[in-house]
């Protein structure tokens, strides 16, 4: 990934996650969901290509955030505490990307 792809997919990411934070309150505190009613929607096995980030953002944002157990895993971190997280796995996703060939 070359910079202005990291650049471009970072931007994506904030985007997402200020989106996330912005439309909140809009989603359910507790899960409305069974247990296991993820694995129903995803496939079965992993792609053999790698997805588009905007592939895996949508898939986030259709199949697991609607249901509310996307809350649940934020709800128990502070605003300050989660976003220094998701700082770091952006950081940490950064330096895989540099280390891999392209």
């Amino acid at each position: 990934m070359d910079a202005e792809k990291l650049r471009e997919n970072a931007h994506k990411m904030v985007d997402f996650i200020a989106d996330y934070y912005k439309s909140l309150e809009s989603y359910p505190v507790l899960s409305q969901v069974k247990p296991g009613y993820l694995r129903e929607l995803l496939p079965h096995s992993a792609p053999d290509l790698p997805e588009s980030l905007q592939d895996v953002l949508d898939d986030i944002r259709q199949k697991i955030i609607p249901d509310g157990y996307f809350c649940y895993l934020f709800w128990t971190w502070t605003a300050k505490a989660q976003f220094m997280l998701t700082l770091r796995m952006m950081r940490k996703k950064v330096k895989k990307e540099k280390k891999r060939p392209e």
